[in-house]
C-alpha cells in the first residue's frame, strides 16, 4: 500500500473547522430562515437584510444596494492584500413552493416560490465560510488585518480642548489609554496613534507631540513561584465563609443583576500563565524579576472589580477572610524561598528562559519623570 494514502487520510484540520463545528446550529437555523422567506431574484428583501444584519454584527462593513440593485450588497472586513471574495446567492425560483419534510410534491402555497436551486444552502454556506475565515484572519493576524484587533481597547478624554466653540485654541491635549492582550499589540497601536497625530497635525497645519506617561506589559508568570503558592493555597484552603457572608454576597448579586450564587468556596487547580485581563504594574515587575500572581476570592461570583460592590465587600468580613488566606499563602511561600536555595535558583532559571536573558528596559524616555494624571 502506498504511504501517500495514509498521509492523505490523516489531513490536518483547517483553522476554520472547529468554529464551524461549534456554530453549526447557528448556520442550520439561518438556512431554514432563508428557506422560509423564499424570495425570487431582485426581490429578496428579507433575505438580504438577514445576511446584512448578521455580517454587520460580525464586524463586516456592509455596502447595500450595490449596482442599483436594492437586494445586492458587498460585505468587507480588513484591508490590503490579498483580497479573497466569496459569492453568496439567496434567491428562490418561481412556482416551486414545497412543504418541509414532504417526500412528494406538496406545495406549501400553490404557485409560490421555493428554493429549487438550494440557494438557502449555498448562500448560508458562503456566509458561514466568510465569518469563519474572518475570525481566523483576526486570530492569526493574517494579511488584510483590521487597524486594531477586537481584543484592543482605546480609552480617551480631552484634557484641554479650548475655552469657547468659536475660538480655535492655540493648544489642545488629549489623553489616551491603549490596552490589548500583549505588549507587542499595544506597541503596534501606539505607532498607529503616532501616525494619527502626525496626520491630524499635517491636516491642520499644526505640530503634534506624543508623550508616553506610563506603560504596563503582559505579565510573565513564574511557574516555580506559582506552584509553591498553590501548594500552600491547597493546604490552607479557601476562606471559611459563613451563612451571613453568603447572604450578604447574594444580596449584592441581586442588586447588580447577577445570579445569586454567593461566594466561591473551591480552590482552582494550578494553571500556568496569567489568567486575568486587568492591566497592572505587576507586568513591569515580572519583566525585571521572577513573579507569580495569587488570587483569592473577596467578592461574590458574577460581580466586577472597580464597582461599589467590591468596595462594600472590602470592608465586610468576607473580604477580610479572603485577605487572611492571601497573607498566609504569601507568608508561607516567602519562607519556603528563604529556606530553600534550589527554589530560588529554579525560579531564576525559568525567568532567564522566559526573558531570553535580555535585561529589563523601560518603555519610557530616559529623562521621564513620574507623572501624576
Amino acid at each position: 500500500m502506498p504511504l501517500i494514502a495514509i498521509v492523505l487520510a490523516a489531513g490536518v484540520a483547517a483553522p476554520t473547522d472547529a468554529y464551524l463545528d461549534q456554530s453549526r446550529a447557528r448556520w442550520e437555523q439561518f438556512s431554514k430562515q432563508i428557506w422560509g422567506y423564499a424570495e425570487t431574484g431582485l426581490h429578496e428583501e428579507k433575505s438580504a437584510k438577514a445576511f446584512e444584519d448578521l455580517l454587520e454584527k460580525e464586524g463586516f462593513t456592509v455596502t447595500k444596494g450595490v449596482a442599483g440593485m436594492p437586494t445586492a450588497f458587498v460585505a468587507t472586513a480588513g484591508k490590503g492584500e490579498p483580497v479573497v471574495a466569496i459569492l453568496a446567492e439567496y434567491d428562490a425560483l418561481p412556482g416551486l413552493s414545497q412543504k418541509a419534510g414532504e417526500p412528494k410534491k406538496d406545495p406549501e402555497k400553490e404557485g409560490a416560490p421555493g428554493h429549487g436551486c438550494g440557494h438557502n444552502l449555498l448562500g448560508t454556506a458562503a456566509l458561514a465560510a466568510g465569518v469563519a475565515a474572518n475570525r481566523a484572519r483576526i486570530e492569526q493576524k493574517l494579511p488584510g488585518r483590521e487597524h486594531i484587533q477586537p481584543t484592543a481597547r482605546i480609552h480617551r478624554t480631552i484634557k484641554n480642548g479650548g475655552l469657547v466653540p468659536n475660538v480655535i485654541p492655540d493648544y489642545a491635549k488629549i489623553q489616551v489609554w491603549l490596552r490589548d492582550q500583549t505588549g507587542a499589540a499595544v506597541q503596534e497601536m501606539l505607532e498607529r496613534m503616532r501616525k494619527a497625530a502626525e496626520g491630524a497635525a499635517l491636516g491642520t497645519e499644526t505640530r503634534a507631540k506624543v508623550t508616553v506617561l506610563a506603560s504596563g506589559r503582559d505579565p510573565i508568570n513564574n511557574e516555580v513561584i506559582g506552584r509553591t503558592m498553590q501548594k500552600h493555597l491547597d493546604r490552607i484552603g479557601a476562606p471559611k465563609f459563613d451563612e451571613k457572608d453568603q447572604e450578604f454576597a447574594k444580596a449584592v448579586q441581586k442588586e447588580v443583576g447577577a445570579e445569586p450564587s454567593g461566594l466561591s468556596t473551591e480552590i482552582v487547580p494550578f494553571g500556568p500563565n496569567h489568567g486575568g485581563t486587568a492591566s497592572s504594574d505587576l507586568g513591569e515587575v515580572s519583566a525585571a524579576k521572577p513573579l507569580a500572581e495569587l488570587n483569592v476570592v473577596t467578592r461574590p461570583m458574577g460581580t466586577a472589580a472597580h464597582t461599589w460592590g467590591q468596595t462594600a465587600c472590602a470592608i465586610h468580613p468576607l473580604g477580610l477572610k479572603g485577605m487572611d488566606v492571601a497573607s498566609k499563602v504569601l507568608g508561607a511561600t516567602a519562607v519556603d524561598f528563604l529556606q530553600n536555595p534550589k527554589l530560588v535558583s529554579d525560579a531564576k532559571a525559568e525567568f532567564a528562559r522566559a526573558t531570553k536573558g535580555k535585561p529589563y528596559q523601560s518603555p519610557l524616555a530616559m529623562d521621564a519623570k513620574p507623572a501624576v494624571y
